[in-house]
C-alpha cells in the first residue's frame, strides 16, 4: 500500500520538468497523478521520470490534456484508459492503475467555460460518465482513490471570491451539484476530512498576483473509497511550489497513508447520511449560503450554540455525533441557572460544516434570517460506554466546556415530539467526568498553542516551563518507524535522522511525543541561530529533543487525560537529564514568576504555563499561555532595499504580516547578519523576486519578494504606526507558512500582573480577555488606547463621552454608561450640564483609564464643552440590512459625498467598525443643534430619495428590509457615535477607522480590526472647519 500519494496539475510537462523533478526529490511522494502534460505520447519525458527513481503509466495528446501516473521505484499496473460509455471521446483525462493493492485514478475534468454552451454540457457528460464507473469501483469493495483537476470548488469555502466566479464553469451550481452527487455515492472529500473548515486552496491564476494574495481556488481533490479512507493520516497543499520560479498554476496536493485502519470505516459513518436527508430536502444551496448536506467522517465532540434571529429569535444547540451534528431549537436559549428548563425542539441533523456557519440566509430559504456563533468547544458524555443506548432511550448528560458554558446539563426527551427538556445540572453533584485514553493508530497530531499573555498566571492550577528556541516537532512512532512533523505536519525526518534515531531508542512501543528540536549553548540556553548552523553543517548529531508532552502510548489516546498525567507517563520513557532525547522540567504554580524572572535575567525567550488539569487540544490556545521576557517574533519577507557602504547584497529586509486577511508592512529590519548569511540569502531571495509590491506600498527603492518566506526577528517594540523599532534578524523559519505569521498583540509580559501600567494607569486583571475568541486581553486594548491616544484626542477631548463597557468581557454582559454616579477613574473629569452630569477626558491618560475601568467603546457627543450645544461635527451612519451587497454601501457613500460636494462641502469617511461606513462633516461652531439636527435629516432624506426603493431614512426595523438606512440620528444634543480608531464589542476586535476617500472601492466589509496599523489619511490630519451657508438651508427646506 503507498504511503504518500499526490496529485500535480503540471500544466506541460517538458516545458516544466525541472519544477517536477524538483519537487519529486523534495517531497519523495509515493505515488504521483498529474494531469494537462500538453506533450504528445511519445512526447512523454519517460527517461527523466525513470532516472528519478519513478515508473509511469500515461496517456498523452498534444497541447492539452493527458494524464499520467507515476510510482516510485515500480511500473504501475494500468487497468483502464479513458472512461466508459463514448467510444467517440478521444480526450485524455483518463487513466486507472494498481499499486500496491490499491487502485488508483488520475483524472483532469474538462473545464467547461465558456458557459453555457457546448463546454459545459461536455462536462457535465464527462461527471455523469465517471460518477457511473465510480459507482462500480465501490461496488468492488476495494482501496480505491480518484485523484486529480475536478475543475471544481465544491463550497463557498474552496473559492476566494464566490460571487466573483458565480457564472464560471468551475462553480455553476449544476457543476457543483455533479460533485456533490459524486461523493455521496460514498466517496469521502479528503482534503475536507481533515480541514473541515480552512481555506485551501491549490489553484492560483497567473494574473494580479493572485498566489501572494492568497486568491486561489480548490479543485484538485482526492476522493477516497470507504475501504481506503480509514488510513488516511495526513492531507495538504505544497503551496511553496506554487512560487517557484516557471512553476504551474496548481501547487501539489498530498495525502498521507497509514499501513493499517486508524479511524472508523467511512461506509460506516455514511450511514449517518441518511439523516441528513431532511436536511438537503429543506434547502437550496444555490440560493443559501449554508453548508452542503456531506457527511463527515469523525470521532470528535464539538459543540456549537448558534443565535438565529429567523422569524422567531432562538438559539441552536448542536452536539457532535458520528459526522453529523445532531441540533434542537432552544427558543429561550441555554438555562443559565439550576432551576430553569428550557423546552428543546429537535430539528433535523446538520452536518458538520455547519458549526463554523455564520452569516445571513437570505428570504424566501428556510430559517431565513441572521446566524451567528454564540458558543463552541467540545462536549463530553457523562458516561462514556452507556450514552449512546442512554440517548436512544431519550436521555442525555453531558458536559459542555466551551469559550462561554463550562457544566453538566441534561437533555431528556419528551412526550410530545420532537420535544426536550434541558437543563443544567448541579456541578458538584455531576462533576466533570474522568477522562479515559481512548484506542488509535500513532499518527500526526496537530500541536496545541499558547496564546500571549500580559503577566504570568497564577494560581494553583498552572505549570510552568521554560520556552525553549528552536524548531516545534511531533514525533511519531509507530511500528518502530519514528516520523518527525513541523507544526504544519510537514515530514521532517530527514532533516533530523539522528534524532529520529536517538528517539527509536527510547521504547519499542507506538508514540506521538510533543516536543522542540533545540541545540544548546556554552551556557546551557537553547539558541535558534546555533540550530540552524547545525542543519546546515548537517550537524544533527549535535540537536537535543526536548518532549514537553506525550500525546499517544502503546495505541492509546493520552490527549483527554490531565496534562499532569500526560507528564507522569512521559517521565516512565524519558528523564530530565541531558542528553539527545530529554524531557523539559516542570516547575510547580507559586513558581511561575520566579521561573519568568530567571528566563528574563537569562535572556531567555520567555515561559509556558499550562493547565494542570488541562486537555490537549488540536490547535487550541485555551489554556496554555506564553509569557514572553523579551520582544520577538515571525514576519513575513516582503523585500530587500539596496545595500548601503560596504554591505553585500542587500540592505534590509522589509517586513509584513498578515491581518485580518491581508498583508500589512511592519518596517525594516538591516541587523543581524553576517556576511555569508547575507550571501546565502541572497541566493533564496532570486528565484522570488517580483515587481509588484505584496501590499499597497507607499516605499520607493524597495527589490520586491514574493511573500514567502518568514523570518524571525528580536526588536526594541512596536510603533504607533505599527512598525518595529531596532530589529534584529536572528534566523529563518523554514517550519511556519507566510499565511500564518500574525503580530502579537502583547510583546513582553511582567512577572506580577500588579506591575503593569500604561500611560501610568494601572492596569487591573491585565490578563483578563476581552475578547475570548480571538484572545485579547484587558492589556491589549488599554495599549491599544495608548497607541491611537493622539490621533482620537481632536475628536474626544473635552467633549461629552458615553462609553461601552464589557467588565467581564464582550461574551458577557455590557453597559451603555454616560456618567459615574460613584467612584470617577482617575484622568477622567465629571461636570454638570443643564440637562444632567456628564464625564469627558483631556488627555490619552483618560483614555486608558477608561478602558481599565472596562470600557470597549467609546462614543463622543458632536459638540465640545463648555456648552456642547453647537456642535462641529455631524456623522451619517450607512447601516444596512444583512442581505445589502458591500458594493451598495460603497455606492450610498459616495452618493453621500458627492451630494454635499456639489454645494461647497468636503466630507471625511471612516469604517463603522461594523458592516456599513461613517460619513463625516467637520463644521465651524455656527449654528446650533435645534438647526443642525434637522440639517442632518434633510441631507439624509435628499440622498434617499435618488433610490426609495433601497434607501431609508425610518429606522423602524421591520421597514429595513433589504435596504440602507441612513441614520441621522447620531445628531444631536446627547447623540453620541462610535469615535474615529475606536474599538468595537464586537468579535474580531473591529476598528472604526479613518480611511480617504480614494482608498474606498479596495476596502473590504470585513474593515480593519485591533492587529493593523492604524489608517493616518491627511484628510483627517489636517482638519479644516466649514459653513453651513443660509443658502443651503433653504434649499433644504430649514
Amino acid at each position: 500500500m503507498p504511503v504518500k500519494i499526490a496529485s500535480y496539475n503540471v500544466n506541460g510537462i517538458n516545458g516544466r520538468l525541472e519544477v517536477l523533478l524538483r519537487w519529486l526529490k523534495v517531497a519523495q511522494p509515493d505515488v504521483v497523478c498529474l494531469q494537462e502534460l500538453k506533450a504528445a505520447q511519445a512526447a512523454f519525458p519517460a527517461d527523466a521520470i525513470r532516472e528519478a527513481g519513478y515508473g509511469a503509466v500515461w496517456q498523452g495528446q498534444k497541447s492539452w490534456n493527458g494524464v499520467a501516473i507515476l510510482a516510485k521505484g515500480m511500473d504501475p499496473l494500468e487497468t483502464r484508459r479513458g472512461l466508459p460509455g463514448d467510444d467517440g471521446d478521444d480526450q485524455s483525462r483518463y487513466i486507472e492503475a494498481a499499486i500496491e493493492g490499491c487502485l488508483i485514478a488520475s483524472i483532469y475534468v474538462p473545464n467547461g467555460n465558456p458557459a453555457p454552451g457546448p463546454k459545459l454540457d461536455y462536462k457535465l457528460r464527462w461527471f455523469e460518465r465517471l460518477a457511473g464507473h465510480a459507482k462500480s469501483l465501490l461496488a468492488q469493495n476495494v482501496p480505491v482513490a480518484l485523484v486529480g483537476d475536478f475543475n471544481v470548488m465544491p463550497t463557498e469555502l474552496d473559492v476566494y471570491n464566490p460571487k466573483g466566479w458565480a457564472e464560471d464553469a468551475l462553480f455553476r451550481p449544476e457543476v457543483r451539484a455533479a460533485f456533490r452527487d459524486l461523493v455521496g455515492q460514498g466517496w469521502v472529500d479528503a482534503l475536507r476530512a481533515l480541514h473541515p473548515d480552512e481555506r485551501l486552496y491549490t489553484f492560483w491564476k497567473y494574473l494580479r498576483n493572485a498566489w501572494q494574495r492568497d486568491a486561489g481556488l480548490r479543485i484538485d481533490h482526492f476522493l477516497l473509497s470507504p475501504r481506503l479512507f480509514p488510513r488516511l493520516v495526513a492531507a495538504g497543499v505544497d503551496r511553496e511550489v506554487r512560487g517557484w520560479e516557471h512553476a504551474s498554476d496548481h501547487a501539489p496536493v498530498w495525502i498521507d497513508l497509514a499501513p493499517e485502519p486508524v479511524r472508523k470505516r467511512a461506509a460506516k459513518q455514511t450511514k449517518k447520511s441518511a439523516t441528513l436527508e431532511k436536511y438537503r430536502a429543506k434547502r437550496d444551496f444555490d440560493k443559501t449560503p449554508e453548508p452542503g448536506a456531506e457527511v463527515k467522517p469523525s470521532p470528535g465532540h464539538s459543540f456549537v450554540i448558534q443565535e438565529h434571529h429567523a422569524r422567531a429569535h432562538h438559539f441552536d444547540l448542536r452536539l457532535e455525533m458520528d459526522g453529523v451534528l445532531v441540533s434542537w431549537a432552544v427558543p429561550k436559549g441555554m438555562p443559565e441557572d439550576l432551576v430553569a428548563k428550557r423546552l428543546a425542539v429537535q430539528v433535523e441533523d446538520h452536518p458538520l460544516d455547519y458549526g463554523k456557519f455564520e452569516g445571513v440566509i437570505p428570504k424566501g430559504n428556510y430559517g431565513a434570517g441572521t446566524v451567528a456563533i454564540w458558543d463552541k468547544g467540545e462536549w463530553q458524555p457523562m458516561d462514556p460506554k452507556t450514552w449512546r443506548k442512554d440517548f436512544e432511550k431519550g436521555t442525555l448528560k453531558f458536559h459542555l466546556k466551551g469559550d462561554r458554558l463550562d457544566g453538566p446539563y441534561l437533555l431528556a426527551r419528551m412526550k410530545e415530539e420532537p420535544n426536550w427538556m434541558l437543563k443544567l445540572l448541579n456541578p458538584s453533584t455531576y462533576p466533570l467526568p474522568a477522562a479515559m485514553a481512548e484506542e488509535e493508530t500513532a499518527r500526526f497530531i496537530s500541536p496545541q498553542l499558547a496564546g500571549v499573555v500580559p503577566a504570568v498566571p497564577t494560581g494553583g492550577g498552572w505549570l510552568h516551563e521554560i520556552k525553549f528556541d528552536g524548531y516545534r516537532l511531533i514525533a511519531v512512532q509507530h511500528n518502530r518507524q519514528v516520523t518527525l512533523h513541523t507544526r504544519s505536519g510537514l515530514d521532517w525526518t530527514a532533516k533530523f535522522k539522528a534524532t529520529a534515531k536517538h528517539l527509536a531508542g527510547v521504547t519499542d512501543r507506538d508514540f506521538v511525543m510533543d516536543g522542540e528540536a533545540v541545540v544548546f549553548d556554552e551556557k546551557g540556553r537553547s539558541n535558534f541561530g546555533d540550530l540552524q548552523g547545525a542543519l546546515q553543517a548537517r550537524r544533527t548529531a549535535d540537536v537535543t529533543f526536548v518532549a514537553f508532552d506525550l500525546l499517544h502510548l502503546d495505541g492509546l489516546n493520552l490527549r483527554n487525560l490531565p496534562l499532569v498525567e500526560r507528564i507522569a507517563r512521559l517521565a516512565d520513557l524519558v528523564s530530565e537529564d541531558r542528553g539527545p532525547v530529554m524531557r523539559s522540567k516542570v516547575w510547580p504554580a507559586e513558581m511561575g514568576p520566579d521561573l519568568f524572572k530567571q528566563a528574563a535575567a537569562a535572556g531567555l525567550e520567555g515561559i509556558i504555563s499550562k493547565s494542570a488539569k488541562g486537555r490537549y487540544i488540536e490547535g487550541s490556545r485555551k489554556d496554555w499561555a506564553k509569557s514572553k521576557a523579551r520582544p520577538r517574533q515571525e514576519f513575513v519577507i516582503c523585500g530587500t532595499t539596496a545595500p548601503k557602504g560596504s554591505l553585500p547584497g542587500f540592505g534590509a529586509l522589509v517586513l509584513g504580516s498578515y491581518e485580518n486577511g491581508k498583508l500589512v508592512p511592519r518596517g525594516r529590519v538591516g541587523t543581524g547578519f553576517s556576511d555569508k548569511t547575507r550571501e546565502r540569502l541572497l541566493g533564496i531571495f532570486k528565484p522570488l523576486r517580483t515587481k509588484s509590491a505584496p501590499y499597497q506600498a507607499a516605499e520607493k527603492d524597495v527589490d520586491w519578494l514574493k511573500p514567502q518566506l518568514v523570518a524571525e526577528i528580536e526588536f526594541a517594540e512596536i510603533t504607533r504606526d505599527g512598525s518595529i523599532r531596532q530589529g534584529s534578524f536572528i534566523a529563518l523559519r523554514e517550519d511556519k507558512s507566510a499565511s500564518e505569521v500574525h503580530l502579537d498583540g502583547l510583546q513582553v509580559a511582567t512577572a506580577d500582573s500588579k506591575d503593569t501600567k500604561v500611560a501610568g494607569i494601572a492596569i487591573s486583571h491585565p490578563e483578563r480577555m476581552v475578547y475570548p475568541a480571538d484572545r485579547i486581553s484587558k492589556l491589549e486594548v488599554a495599549r491599544y488606547y495608548e497607541r491611537v491616544g493622539e490621533l482620537m484626542l481632536p475628536f474626544v477631548a473635552n467633549r461629552p463621552l458615553a462609553i461601552i463597557r464589557a467588565p467581564g468581557g464582550i461574551t458577557g454582559k455590557m453597559f451603555f454608561q454616560k456618567s459615574f454616579s460613584t467612584h470617577l477613574p482617575p484622568s477622567v473629569h465629571q461636570r454638570e450640564l443643564g440637562d444632567g452630569t456628564i464625564f469627558y477626558v483631556k488627555d490619552t491618560a483618560g483614555l486608558v483609564s477608561l478602558a481599565q475601568f472596562g470600557a470597549v467603546e467609546i462614543h463622543p457627543w458632536g459638540a465640545p464643552l463648555p456648552t456642547a450645544d453647537k456642535p462641529d461635527f455631524l456623522t451619517w451612519d450607512l447601516d444596512p440590512d444583512d442581505a445589502v451587497p458591500w458594493d451598495e454601501v460603497l455606492g450610498t457613500a459616495l452618493l453621500l459625498r458627492d451630494f454635499l460636494a456639489e454645494r461647497g462641502l468636503k466630507t471625511l469617511v471612516k469604517t463603522s467598525g461594523g458592516k456599513g461606513l461613517h460619513i463625516v462633516l467637520h463644521l465651524k461652531r455656527t449654528h446650533d443643534w435645534s438647526v443642525m439636527k434637522p440639517f442632518s435629516r434633510a441631507v439624509a432624506g435628499a440622498v434617499a430619495a435618488f433610490n426609495p426603493r433601497r434607501l431609508l431614512i425610518n429606522s423602524t426595523k421591520s421597514k429595513r428590509s433589504g435596504k440602507i438606512y441612513i441614520d441621522w440620528m447620531r445628531n444631536g444634543r446627547g447623540a453620541t457615535c462610535i469615535a474615529p480608531w475606536g474599538l468595537r464589542a464586537r468579535p474580531g476586535a473591529t476598528v472604526s477607522m479613518p480611511v480617504e476617500w480614494s482608498q474606498l472601492p479596495e476596502i473590504a466589509a470585513a474593515g480593519f480590526t485591533i492587529h493593523e496599523p492604524p489608517q493616518t489619511p491627511a484628510d483627517w490630519m489636517n482638519l479644516e472647519p466649514q459653513s453651513v451657508s443660509k443658502k443651503l438651508l433653504k434649499e433644504l427646506g430649514l
